[in-house]
């Protein structure tokens, strides 16, 4: 089952808002249910304060509402609450009433419409003020307007003056209201006027000033609002003394027409003494650079006058024509302050030059030479050509000089042992001959240099004071290479490194061609001991550059390592083709050394027994035989030839056996074997006597180069130091 409450739901609502002089504002009450009498009860906020003394009354139906409820009667739903505003003389801002329903036992206050809030709008005035016009010093005065938005009743208005013009008749300005001096920061806008105008007159002195400022700024007061947008307002004052400038006309030089310097001002009126500064880098005075005049009449001071009714002055600026060389200088004449004038920030300076007419000289190369070669060519010159003009020069340069050195100097035929040169009348240059000393060393292209020290009579073109002239040497340069020898390895890659060598330095780029060939070219290319491209060295083949100054190339053939016992072979590298020198040696032979040493040394051999007869038929013998390999390739296998001998110088003998060794003997290592002999199998046979023991190789793998039987270089027999062996007569015999 629902239980439906029947307490009232109540609203409260702005209908208006109010001002001051202005009609009531409106809050409405509002409840659900019009059934009884019920008392509501409410708060009030805010900004604007409760009460007669205050902001703001409430009445309901032209009855008083001080407290903070009210009744609303038997069958009505809502009730106004009328908003009346205390028209006071007091700026203030817009102010708020705040009403909020308190919920009771009775009703409920809605909780989306329980708090309404009504605006309060001042009627006090807002005041403005403007500028209408800047003024300037001899010109009509210029305005401020302060403004107000009502017209009722007189307005005191307060001020304050700032800016960079400062109040008063003896200073930059004073103001007036309606014709009257205004000496405070007070004015009144009439009852029934919007507004008033202060008028501001600058006071016309004989200063030069810069523009002054007047600023003068409203009061906050509790009679009216300000307008914050324009709270102040500015005035500028211009000045009416003169402004100066100065300006060249034209520049000038020795021998030429004068410059001109211009100083003007902005007026007409009266005679206006200036001030200016001399400067530069050029001297005044009729013994100096330079001398000053205006209309004729020299200047020696630093004052000139604007006459009446003109508006510029002109200062002629004539150069002394000497007979000394000097860069251009310049004449800079500065403007100097005065209490009479402004000074154009822009324009306070002006530079005139003064360019010399004694001649600018400079030298140039015409050609280059060499020895056996034509004289190369320096040439001076200068920017006049009247009277004759000795030009002093430095040699320089890593040439030297004289006819025991590498040039000599002529002019006109005649030789120039000195450093000074003579442009001749009507001549504007001089040509100085270059000549080869034709030597017989050979040198790199040397150059000559030739630089133009300072005179007093000419000025030296800074671009043009040096020229270089190169002298080229005409000696043969000639090329070589050298033979090289190189052990090859047993593996892997070693370089042969040939020099190819240029008799002297060179100017020029050297480059030849260079190749290699199997074999001795020199001997023939072919035989056992030419060494094969690509298996026992790797072909190679390209040009070499000399660069200028280089006198030593290298060329690098691989050559590849093996384990094979050879000879000695060879390979050839062969120059051709060579441009700025002459092979004069074009084939190097390189020859590889062969490392690899095929020994099998027999180091020992016993015998278990050392007495035998004639013809032996019975018992037995153990031999044992030690081999040693001695050199650096593997053995796959030996055959030992044993037996006996009585001679030590003929090596033939008695053999009792051959041993096989088939067991790999790798370099250096040792390896022994023993074999037993039973004579009654294998019966042995020599002669009587006392006998060597012998075991002599006579098979191995590898074999040695060109025996055919692979028989080892040394080593490979054995024979013992003593004829430790006897063999008795058999007695069948």
């Amino acid at each position: 089952m629902n239980l439906v409450d029947n307490e009232a739901i109540v609203s409260i609502a702005k209908i208006a808002d109010t001002a001051e002089g202005g009609a009531a504002g409106t809050f409405r009450v509002t409840r659900d249910l019009a059934t009884g009498p019920l008392t509501i009860t409410f708060t009030r906020a805010g900004t604007a304060k409760f009460g007669a003394s205050g902001d703001y009354t409430l009445s309901i139906d032209g009855s008083p509402l001080t407290a903070t409820s009210f009744v609303m009667l038997d069958g009505v739903t809502q009730v106004d609450i009328i908003v009346t505003p205390i028209n006071d003389t007091l700026a203030e801002p817009t102010e708020t009433v705040i009403l909020t329903l308190t919920t009771t036992a009775l009703y409920t206050a809605d909780p989306l419409s329980k708090t309404a809030t009504l605006n309060i709008i001042d009627n006090e005035p807002i005041v403005r003020i403007a500028k209408l016009s800047d003024t300037g010093e001899g010109e009509e005065p210029g305005v401020f307007r302060i403004s107000r938005d009502t017209t009722a009743g007189d307005l005191v208005v307060n001020f304050t003056r700032g800016g960079t013009a400062k109040f008063g008749a003896a200073a930059d300005y004073t103001l007036s209201v309606g014709g009257q001096n205004l000496t405070g920061t007070v004015v009144i806008i009439p009852d029934g006027q919007t507004h008033v105008d202060v008028t501001v007159t600058p006071v016309n002195d004989l200063v030069a000033e810069n523009n002054e400022t007047v600023i003068l700024k409203l009061k906050t007061s509790k009679i009216y609002t300000l307008d914050d947008a324009a709270i102040a307002a500015t005035m500028t004052i211009t000045d009416n003394e003169p402004t100066l400038s100065i300006s060249k006309l034209s520049d000038t030089g020795e021998g030429a027409e004068p410059g001109v310097f211009r100083i003007s001002r902005d007026t007409t009126a009266g005679d206006l003494v200036v001030n200016f500064t001399r400067g530069g880098t050029a001297k005044f005075g009729a013994a100096a650079d330079y001398t000053l005049s205006v209309g004729g009449v020299d200047l020696a001071g630093t004052v000139v006058t604007i006459p009446d009714g003109e508006d510029h002055v002109d200062i002629t600026v004539t150069p002394i024509n000497d007979t000394l060389a000097e860069v251009t200088e310049t004449v800079i004449l500065t403007l100097k302050t005065a209490k009479t004038y402004n000074l154009d920030a822009l324009a306070k300076s002006a530079t005139v030059n003064i360019t010399d007419d004694e001649p600018v000289v400079g030298i140039e190369q015409i050609d280059d030479t060499g020895e056996g070669l034509t004289p190369g060519i320096l040439r001076i010159f200068r920017t006049t050509t009247s009277g004759d003009l000795a030009v002093n020069v430095a040699r320089s340069g890593d040439a030297k000089f004289g006819p025991t050195g590498d040039y000599t100097l002529r002019v006109g035929g005649t030789n120039l042992t000195g450093t000074v040169v003579t442009i001749p009348d009507g001549e504007e240059h001089v040509d100085v001959e270059v000549v080869a000393v034709d030597d017989a060393v050979a040198e790199l292209t040397e150059s000559v240099i030739l630089t133009i020290t300072p005179l007093a009579t000419y000025t030296i073109d800074a671009a043009s004071k040096t020229a270089t002239l190169d002298v080229e040497d005409n000696e043969e340069r000639t090329l070589t290479i050298n033979n090289v020898t190189i052990t090859e390895g047993q593996s892997g890659q070693k370089q042969a490194k040939f020099t190819v060598t240029l008799s002297a330095k060179s100017s020029n780029v050297v480059t030849v061609d260079f190749s290699t060939f199997s074999g001795d070219i020199d001997a023939g290319l072919t035989g056992d001991d030419a060494a094969i491209g690509s298996s026992d060295y790797e072909d190679a083949s390209g040009t070499l550059v000399f660069e200028p100054g280089q006198t030593t190339r290298t060329i690098i053939v691989d050559v590849f390592g093996d384990t094979e016992e050879e000879l000695n072979e060879k390979f050839s590298v062969l120059l051709e083709n060579a441009t700025n020198a002459t092979i004069i040696d074009d084939v190097g032979i390189g020859t590889i050394k062969n490392d690899d040493v095929i020994d099998l040394a027999v180091t020992g051999l016993t015998f278990s027994r050392n007495r035998f007869e004639e013809f032996q038929e019975s018992g037995s013998l153990t031999i044992t035989v030690t081999l040693k390999n001695v050199g650096t390739v593997t053995f796959d296998f030996a055959e030992v030839d044993i037996g006996l001998t009585p001679d030590f110088v003929d090596f033939g003998f008695f053999s009792l056996t051959t041993i096989l060794i088939d067991t790999p003997i790798a370099a250096g290592k040792t390896i022994t074997r023993s074999v037993v002999i039973n004579f009654e199998d294998e019966p042995f046979f020599s002669e009587p006597g006392t006998h060597f023991r012998v075991a002599q190789l006579v098979n191995v793998e590898p074999q040695e180069l060109g025996t055919g039987v692979g028989e080892p270089d040394a080593n490979n027999q054995f024979i013992s130091p003593t004829k430790d062996v006897t063999v008795l007569p058999s007695p069948e015999f």
